[in-house]
């Protein structure tokens, strides 16, 4: 009994000793990651994208890649979406008669794909009007039509499915994109706490028989969005595998 006391006595004594110690080892820590951030700050990697390099071939079935290029680079002066600029790359294929483009932005922080249009195909605020789509195990994208050809636009996004709007660009980077490993680097101010990277895609295919003075409608396109649908699920899922991880 009587040892049992002093057990006890001696835990009493010993517990608020390692606890001090541990909020001591706290502040430590904390005040050594201030030291270095205020000191020696991180070169500021959530501004800088223009470092990732495309790959020269993506591959899509029964598509032959053609062409690739770099697109160019938008500067800040004429981007309103964020200081800097986005590295681009162009591909072009073609399958019998058919030819089809995809054109794509490395980005952060911004996954509205109207803003996105508006920036960097130069395209008139209100000219067009993405339809919306889901598909289960790719996620949101829109089409339109401009001109003589019919479009699809969305997010690749790091983590989660692809996106189309802003909203869903920023519910998916804060229910998908946190990990230990960023908060870590986070802490250390290298990375953002979530990830806020979209790869921007836009395709295109030509309207068949595209006539300026007949109305196009949505029976019409049936082909071209069809065309378009099965060449974005083949290139999502080509990019979920080859996104840089940070």
């Amino acid at each position: 009994m009587i040892n049992n006391t002093q057990d006890l006595s001696k835990s009493s004594i010993l517990w608020p000793k390692i606890r001090l110690s541990l909020l001591g080892l706290t502040l430590v820590g904390i005040l050594g990651v201030l030291f270095k951030l205020i000191w020696f700050p991180a070169e500021d990697k959530k501004l800088s994208t223009t470092d990732f390099v495309f790959p020269q071939t993506v591959p899509l079935s029964n598509w032959e890649q053609q062409e690739t290029r770099k697109l160019r680079l938008i500067p800040k002066k004429e981007n309103g979406l964020r200081p800097g600029f986005d590295p681009g790359q162009l591909y072009k294929y073609v399958k019998d008669k058919d030819a089809l483009e995809v054109e794509a932005r490395y980005a952060k922080y911004h996954g509205n794909i109207n803003s996105h249009l508006i920036v960097y195909r130069q395209l008139p605020p209100a000219t067009i009007s993405p339809k919306i789509k889901y598909l289960k195990d790719t996620g949101y994208y829109g089409v339109f039509t401009h001109k003589n050809q019919a479009f699809l636009s969305a997010c690749v996004n790091p983590k989660g499915q692809s996106t189309a709007t802003e909203q869903q660009f920023t519910k998916n980077r804060y229910l998908n994109s946190w990990s230990i490993q960023r908060t870590f680097l986070w802490l250390i101010g290298q990375e953002d706490l979530f990830d806020g990277r979209c790869l921007w895609t836009l395709m295109s295919v030509p309207i068949s028989n595209y006539d300026p003075y007949l109305l196009v409608l949505e029976k019409d396109l049936e082909d071209e969005y069809q065309k378009l649908e099965t060449a974005w699920v083949e290139w999502y899922r080509w990019w979920k595998n080859n996104l840089p991880s940070y």
